[in-house]
């Protein structure tokens, strides 16, 4: 409704108070009289005022609710409705509305539990990826039962599974695995005292093992990793691999940043929650003649010896983007191939030099379980040639032998 009302033009002897009376008069009386002859109302207490004709003006019967929105009609009176995400709703949703964007980046989607996180792969590529990593889901350092193994503070290094060797600058920290060969899981654990000093679990690939990635591309590298609980204090995980052109330098160089040549081509930080979540990376390998793969986990300040642990179900190097819900390899095949870096052997020793046949990569370093004295002059990657020193450590002995790089 519009109402048009001409201020009368005061004559230059009229007061001023006078002209102000007689316009809001003339108002007032446009007022009642519908503007010219309409009408107002009627009216709902609380609702919208909208016009119903040229010339008179009411209220919308419904007040709506609070889940409504006010919808425009071009030909009818607007109505009240829900938001159609199809209809009323264009562009992009910023990531801060949700979980104020936490963790969101380009590699994650948003799961109905509320959180941002790399998918896991489509069901069609379970079955058609290749692992590189040998041990890749960290299957048990043997079928007893499992110790807990610490991590090194200096060299040598444990070897916590097979071809998997640890180091942290600081004591109080391990690794467990349950008994039995198909545990879904190896944990990095603070035990003890509140160090935040990076605790690293590394295997080395040799040149032989490196043969087949050189010069590749979009091969992926699969982590699947979690914590034990919301109380597991966690400060960061990184998944790093790293590319060396010199041949086979040692473990010991490449925890002491000493490799001649070495080159990041990945340092990721999968995404880590109560849940054991997957993330995946592509990798340009480029020219490579070694290879180190490697997760470095740093605890938080606060401290909990229950609950500060983070659990890795495997790590997988991939052909193309996906993750082999269980290693393509047997457990059969992985421990052969694993067995020619770690070997663990009963044999019967005596003080005359026996020769065991062995499969290693290398010449073994040796250790015996216990602290008999012995001698292995000979010993090659095919052969172990051993004896105790004394007649009187004649008997059963546990025999380790590691080539590890």
């Amino acid at each position: 409704m519009t109402v048009i009302v001409s201020p009368p033009v005061p004559k230059t002897d009229q007061r001023f108070d006078d002209w102000m009376y007689l316009f809001w008069k003339r108002v007032f009386e446009a007022i009642a009289d519908g503007g010219g002859g309409g009408s107002l109302g009627p009216f709902t207490d609380h609702s919208v005022i909208l016009a119903d004709s040229s010339s008179t003006i009411a209220s919308l019967a419904s007040l709506g609710t609070t889940t409504t929105v006010l919808h425009g009609n071009p030909s009818d009176d607007p109505s009240w409705g829900p938001v159609s995400l199809s209809a009323d709703v264009a562009g992009n949703l910023p990531v801060t509305n949700l979980n104020d964007g936490i963790d969101a980046d380009s590699s994650t989607v948003w799961y109905g539990d509320g959180t941002w996180r790399v998918p896991g792969p489509p069901s069609s590529l379970y079955l058609t990826t290749i692992n590189y990593i040998q041990n890749s889901r960290f299957q048990v350092r043997n079928n007893a039962e499992q110790a807990s193994v610490d991590f090194a503070t200096s060299a040598p290094y444990s070897q916590h599974v097979r071809r998997w060797y640890g180091y942290c600058e600081d004591a109080g920290f391990r690794t467990e695995a349950a008994t039995g060969a198909d545990f879904s899981y190896i944990a990095i654990k603070r035990y003890s005292g509140s160090s935040q000093a990076p605790v690293r679990l590394v295997q080395i690939f040799d040149t032989e093992d490196s043969i087949p990635l050189s010069n590749t591309v979009n091969k992926a590298v699969v982590i699947r990793i979690g914590k034990k609980n919301t109380s597991s204090n966690i400060d960061s995980v990184n998944l790093i691999v790293t590319k060396n052109s010199a041949v086979n330098e040692s473990l010991d160089d490449y925890l002491t940043d000493s490799w001649n040549d070495p080159e990041q081509i990945l340092n990721a930080t999968p995404f880590v929650n109560e849940y054991l979540n997957y993330s995946s990376y592509y990798l340009d390998f480029g020219t490579v003649k070694q290879l180190a793969v490697e997760v470095q986990v740093t605890f938080g300040a606060s401290v909990d010896a229950v609950n500060d642990e983070v659990w890795i179900s495997y790590i997988l190097l991939n052909d193309g983007i996906g993750a082999t819900y269980m290693d393509s390899k047997s457990l059969a095949v992985a421990k052969q191939e694993c067995n020619r870096y770690y070997q663990e052997l009963e044999l019967y020793l005596t003080d005359s030099f026996i020769s065991v046949p062995i499969n290693m990569r290398a010449v073994p370093s040796i250790t015996l379980g216990d602290a008999a004295a012995f001698t292995t002059t000979g010993t090659t990657k095919d052969a172990l040639i051993i004896k105790v020193n004394s007649s009187g450590d004649n008997g059963i002995h546990t025999v380790y032998l590691d080539c590890e790089l």
